[in-house]
């Protein structure tokens, strides 16, 4: 696994509902079939930011997979940001895939 221990951000910083941990995640974002090679850079139960970057995926739904996370579907995903270096997610967790990230999370945070 490519990745050091999360860290969150500082509560000063922070004004998103959750909670955000720096990652350097190895991870697919794939959109209608087409693979994304990418890194998780943050990533929280409200979304994650990836690198590279691609605009053409802007407000696109794919689902972010990873080997650590441990759940094969993936997490569904909308696109709200998009450039050439990054982009920005927001998940559209169902119960099962929010329970999945919530246990990696715990386990980084760990």
């Amino acid at each position: 696994m490519v990745m050091r221990r999360g860290e969150p951000t500082t509560p000063a910083a922070e004004r998103r509902l959750f909670r955000r941990y720096e990652t350097a995640i190895p991870a697919d974002f794939v959109v209608d079939g087409t693979h994304h090679a990418c890194v998780v850079r943050d990533l929280s139960l409200g979304g994650a930011r990836l690198v590279p970057g691609h605009p053409g995926l802007a407000g696109a739904r794919g689902r972010l997979r990873f080997d650590e996370l441990w759940y094969p579907p993936g997490l569904p995903a909308r696109v709200v940001q998009a450039s050439e270096a990054t982009l920005h997610l927001a998940f559209e967790l169902d119960e099962r895939a929010e329970e999945a990230l919530t246990f990696f999370l715990a386990a980084v945070a760990g």
